[in-house]
Parts: C-alpha cells; structure tokens; sequence
C-alpha cells in the first residue's frame, strides 16, 4: 500500500475542479447547465405573464372576485417557478469519470460490451471522454459535457440535462406550466369578449386599447400548444418507461422494450420511486491533479 501526504492548502471541492461544463451556486450545492439564457428567458416569460395578468386584466374583470383570480393566479405561479428550481438546480444524474489510475487498469480494447437486461441483450458503449462504459440508458450530453444516467434530454429553454433525478420535476414543470397559461388564457379570452361586446370597436380597437390583453392571449394560446405537446408526449413516454432519447433512437426497434413493466408499475417507477441519492458528491475534497504534458486538459481529481 502507498501512503501519500496531501498538503491541506492543496485541497478543493470537487465542484471546483469538475471537468463538465456545469456552474455551480451555494458552494457545489446547487448543479446547473453552462447555458443560463434559455432559463432566464423562461423565468421571464412567466413573470410578466403574471404581472400583465394581474395588473391590467385580473382588476378589470366584472363580476368576479379579483382577489380570489390574483391569488389563484399566484399560487399557479409559486407552483411553476417552485419545479423549475428544482429541475434546473439538482444533479440529473451526472456519472462520475474514471480516474488516470481506473482507466489505466480497465481493459478498453473494445469500444463496447453487451448486457442482458430483463432477457433483451443491450450494448454498452465506451465514452472516451469520461473513460468509461456508460449504463445502460445512459448518453454523454455534449452541452453539459457529462455522462448522465437515464438521459431524456438536454432541455435548450431550461438549460438543463433531463435525466434520472429531475425527470419527474420536469414533467411536473410542463403540467403546472400549462395549467398556468390555460388559467390565464381563458381570463384574457374572457376579458377581450367583454370589451368587444361593450365598446363594439373591433379587434382592430381592441389592439390600440387594450394591446398587453392580446398579446398575452396570442403568447398564452401560443405556450399552451407548445407545452401540451410536450406534456402528452412525455406522459406517453412515463407511461411506457421510455426515455426521449430512447424513442427518438428508436432503441429497441425489433425487440421488446426491457423496462416495461405496465402502465402502473411503470408510473411509479419513474415519478414516485425514492429519488436515488447522487453519484458525485460535488462538495467533497478533492487534490487537482494536473496533466505535465498537456496543461490545456481539464484537471482530473482524486477523492480523498
């Protein structure tokens, strides 16, 4: 055995030193994708949503209880940001990469290996990058520049891989998500039939009178086709247990998808199984460790 002292002031957190492109908040607590702009765009469309529906249609609405209107409205709002942290903020389920000393014992003579996985023989590939075999239903995400484990995708309006630990926050996002914009389209719709049936202007009046009204409508109609698609595609998806990746790779054309188990089964698995703890523990010391021949190579780290 080799014993090896680690000068203290050399030591880090592993999320300091992580070779993917994640960025990191709280001190390695909170795991994001390298791109923020689609959640940002996201986060705002949402906001002024509710901040055009509240000030300029929930008031104006005749008889009805504009505070019971505003604070449903919220509450949906709280709802919706509330899943976004959470699938924006968790590790996926991020793989962790083999180390110089792993990779060098490991036999990588083939790019791949074959499992048998509930009788369906499935091929495990070879990630270079992450020098290691990945799981089955695993894919290295080019964006985020990790192997994550029961990848669906990486969603570009999240800026977040979807995967194994925040799918089912995800899918709770899409449905909140459009309970929210139908809410808020059916007042809006409400509202533009009251006007036109007091002042008789137009759609054309309408738009110079009232132009945040339409304009949240058209945007409202327009989020709940786009995240309704999204909704029923993925609750068909959860209820075959089948990942977006999966189908669109048309994984196991010609033979019988392994993880099955019926539409029950299948649902408690992937929304209401307990939610597996992470593989990296991003807040652990780590000792950098850099290449000599090759400073331009991300640091490989050492968990000590």
């Amino acid at each position: 055995m080799v014993t090896m002292e680690i000068n203290a002031s050399k030591r880090t957190k592993a999320y300091q030193v992580w070779p993917g492109k994640n960025v990191f908040f709280f001190h390695g607590r909170l795991v994001c994708g390298p791109d923020p702009r689609g959640l940002l765009l996201t986060s705002i469309s949402i906001l002024v949503s509710t901040w055009i529906f509240t000030i300029y249609i929930a008031d104006d609405l005749q008889n009805t209880n504009s505070t019971v209107v505003i604070t449903i409205c919220s509450i949906l709002t709280l709802m919706v940001i509330v899943n976004l942290i959470l699938v924006t903020a968790i590790d996926p389920g991020i793989i962790p990469r083999s180390t110089e000393q792993q990779s060098s014992v490991e036999d990588v003579g083939s790019s791949s290996k074959k499992v048998t996985v509930n009788g369906v023989q499935l091929k495990l590939k070879y990630c270079r990058i992450c020098r290691i075999f990945r799981p089955p239903r695993s894919c290295h995400c080019a964006v985020c520049d990790n192997c994550v484990e029961n990848f669906d995708h990486h969603c570009p309006w999240i800026g977040q891989c979807i995967a194994l630990r925040n799918y089912r926050f995800y899918l709770a996002f899409l449905i909140t998500a459009l309970v929210f914009f139908v809410y808020i389209f059916g007042f809006s719709c409400r509202r533009i039939g009251v006007r036109l049936s007091e002042s008789g202007v137009g759609l054309f009046g309408m738009l110079r009178s009232f132009p945040e009204t339409l304009a949240l409508t058209l945007f409202s109609f327009s989020a709940i086709w786009f995240l309704g698609c999204l909704a029923i595609f993925h609750s068909y998806l959860t209820a075959i247990n089948q990942t977006a990746y999966e189908n669109f790779r048309n994984r196991y054309e010609g033979s019988p998808n392994p993880y099955d188990k019926g539409i029950i089964s299948n649902i408690k698995e992937v929304l209401f199984a307990p939610l597996p703890p992470s593989r990296v523990d991003f807040r652990a010391e780590v000792m950098p460790r850099w290449d000599m021949e090759d400073h331009e190579m991300p640091p490989h780290w050492l968990s000590i």
